[in-house]
């Protein structure tokens, strides 16, 4: 008895094992070689008037995971962590806070950007984060009413608060 409980255990690890190889293999990886700046935010410019932010993404993965039966891929970009609201895309998402003084007239401007368009991609929408009390695991719906034609990457913006899903 002792012993079918070992080499189940060691049967389960190995078909795990095997399985993340499989989908670690199946991993894509996208390197972008003439980046304007170091990965993730940078502060360009800084006066009283004019605030200049870089954001450049050097390299991301497009993974595959299994979403109800269905394979569909997610991109994971180092350091970002924050999912997409429920049911969209789940494309990594960050942002900064930037100290604004009261009374002053905010506005931004895209200075330029590049654009990477990735075709036949089943992304997966991004789960519903169950509450801490709650004893299950995320829960992935697509919500149909999103429809996304285009992913686009913004690499350089100019802007006093940034919350991008990429």
């Amino acid at each position: 008895m002792i012993y079918l409980k070992n080499n189940r255990k060691k049967t389960l690890l190995l078909l795990g094992f095997i399985f993340v190889l499989f989908f670690k293999l199946n991993a894509m990886d996208f390197k972008f070689n003439d980046n304007w700046g170091k990965p993730g935010y940078t502060l360009k410019k800084i006066n009283a008037k004019r605030l200049e932010i870089n954001f450049s993404i050097h390299n991301f993965s497009l993974n595959n995971i299994i979403v109800k039966d269905k394979i569909m891929q997610k991109i994971s970009l180092q350091g970002y962590f924050l999912p997409n609201d429920e049911g969209c895309p789940d494309l990594p998402g960050g942002g900064r806070y930037i100290a604004i003084p009261q009374g002053a007239v905010v506005s931004f401007q895209i200075i330029s950007s590049r654009t990477e368009i990735l075709t036949n991609i089943d992304l997966s929408p991004a789960p519903r984060i169950p509450l801490v009390s709650e004893e299950s695991l995320p829960e992935y719906n697509k919500n149909e009413q999103v429809i996304i034609l285009q992913i686009t990457l913004s690499i350089k913006v100019n802007l006093w608060v940034t919350n991008m899903n990429f």
